[in-house]
């Protein structure tokens, strides 16, 4: 009875770890991604502004 429960209690403490670091890694994988994002929000921002001024004529 008592190694029963010795094995559960054991089982459901792995599976929790397991879960943790399942939860762990999505999280930081979810972080890169949202940077990824950011900078390539920021890089096609900079080529609109890039392209906006070169495609004004110059009144000189």
């Amino acid at each position: 009875m008592l190694e029963d429960f010795v094995e559960f209690v054991f089982s459901a403490l792995l599976g929790l770890g397991l879960l943790v670091v399942v939860v762990l890694l999505a999280r930081r994988n979810m972080i890169k991604e949202m940077k990824r994002q950011e900078e390539l929000e920021a890089s096609e921002k900079g080529a609109k502004e890039s392209q906006g001024q070169a495609g004004t004529p110059d009144q000189s």
